[in-house]
């Protein structure tokens, strides 16, 4: 093992350095102003397997890539702060480009209790895995429990519609109430 700055190093290369609040430990740096600096972290079977961090100096981002994977497939953090996966140019504080992917673009659940998800095409599902529509809802139907509300107010328990769905004898019936 070898160590920087401490005597008894606990891994082949162990760097330490006594400080407080933000210390920067090492710098890695190319001698091009537009290169792309990267630290690859995997095996040496040359696959390809693994990962790498990889710093975008003309776009100014930070990627984080499986594979050694140069698309930008992986996460990729702004300079401002955004943070896009599958994209180097996050609009928005989380910004999600499903291109080039199989599955959902966003899932909020598992792959056997989905709560909320959005499609590749922009569907939009709660308690739907595969929405059919720009939205879909899965609504209870024990007539009590309301699936949909539509609310003009602040204070939940004024001024809002109701869609409860009920099975009365077989027969499925929607009822609105107005409060």
């Amino acid at each position: 093992n070898f160590g920087i700055g401490t005597t008894s190093p606990l891994a082949p290369l162990h760097v330490w350095k006594n400080g407080s609040g933000d210390v920067e430990i090492a710098r890695f740096t190319d001698s091009t102003v537009d290169g792309n600096p990267y630290i690859t972290i995997g095996n040496t079977n040359g696959a390809g397997d693994g990962g790498a961090i990889i710093y975008n100096q003309t776009s100014d981002y930070l990627r984080l890539a499986v594979h050694g994977n140069a698309a930008p497939l992986g996460l990729n953090i702004a300079n401002g702060g955004n943070v896009g996966i599958g994209t180097t140019s996050p609009w928005g504080q989380l910004s999600v480009n499903p291109n080039g992917i199989t599955g959902p673009a966003f899932v909020v659940g598992s792959s056997t209790a989905t709560n909320f998800i959005v499609t590749n095409g922009g569907n939009v599902g709660i308690g739907r895995s595969a929405p059919a529509a720009r939205l879909e809802v899965l609504l209870p139907i024990d007539g009590v429990t309301a699936g949909l509300r539509l609310s003009q107010s602040n204070v939940p328990t004024t001024r809002y519609w109701d869609q409860v769905w009920s099975n009365n004898g077989g027969t499925t019936a929607l009822q609105s109430q107005v409060f």
